[in-house]
């Protein structure tokens, strides 16, 4: 049994494609459960969510809760699943049809643990102002990205679920890296493969120049990353490769430092 969790901020005619595609899954509906979180959203999400639910035969959870950010969501996800198996899709994304039947297969290898997917987009893009995230194949580094994540729940149950410090305290709830954290530390209790025919794909998100910029604030959580997981490798992933380090390095370098700063008091360890 595999429990999808889907969480969701007013993004609901693009989560209503995404649900439709899982009317479309090879595996059978009687072998996985839908979990759609509703995380504060204020445009029609929760209508289109109910509206889906009399009309499908999947079967479905829906949570409404205030808007506290995917880290939170996601871990009443993971408290109200039943599945041995949780997977994690974004709001916005389709997966392939064959996305949970292949997925599932990686499994019944115990050593196992997790299966990080393909995301693949559509359209130019251009890595500094496109804020889709795209893994074609397996990195030095697990990204982790909840677009194309599978992972055993005991496991998931055993760490904690997600750390919900990684969202930003000021300004509106941006969460960053929770996703990448969750990914390390239960890579530290046992193997997570690449699979290239477990695909998602991810609709491009262009950035205006003055977005990308902003952004930039969320090397603020970095901070608390690099805090976690002091060492080389995360500082290459935090400042990316060479084509865009001089243009990241003087604008995120700030809120990074400032980061390490406020939580440098707090238990940051991984038991």
């Amino acid at each position: 049994m595999i429990s999808v969790i889907i969480c969701t901020h007013n993004r609901s005619q693009k989560l209503l494609d995404t649900l439709k595609a899982f009317e479309d899954q090879t595996l059978s509906k009687y072998n996985f459960e839908l979990i759609v979180i509703n995380d504060g959203s204020t445009d029609n999400t929760a209508e289109i969510i109910e509206n889906f639910e009399k009309k499908t035969a999947l079967d479905m959870k829906i949570i409404h809760q205030r808007d506290t950010g995917p880290a939170v969501s996601r871990n009443i996800g993971l408290k109200h699943a039943i599945g041995d198996v949780i997977a994690f899709t974004d709001d916005d994304c389709i997966p392939d049809t064959d996305w949970l039947i292949n997925a599932i297969k990686y499994f019944d290898e115990d050593e196992i643990i997790g299966v990080e997917g393909v995301i693949y987009s559509s359209g130019e893009r251009k890595a500094f102002f496109d804020g889709a995230p795209v893994t074609l194949r397996k990195k030095q580094f697990i990204g982790g990205r909840t677009a194309n994540m599978f992972y055993r729940r005991n496991v998931l149950l055993e760490i904690g679920g997600f750390d919900e410090r990684f969202v930003l305290p000021f300004g509106p709830k941006k969460a960053f890296r929770e996703d990448t954290d969750l990914a390390w530390r239960v890579k530290e209790k046992g193997k997570i493969i690449f699979a290239h025919d477990v695909k998602v794909h991810h609709p491009p998100r262009p950035l205006t120049v003055k977005e990308a910029i902003k952004n930039q604030k969320l090397g603020f959580l970095d901070g608390l990353f690099f805090l976690k997981y002091p060492k080389l490798l995360t500082l290459k992933l935090i400042f990316g490769p060479k084509n865009i380090f001089f243009l990241k390095l003087p604008l995120r370098l700030p809120f990074f430092l400032w980061g390490i700063f406020f939580f440098r008091g707090e238990n940051v360890k991984n038991e």
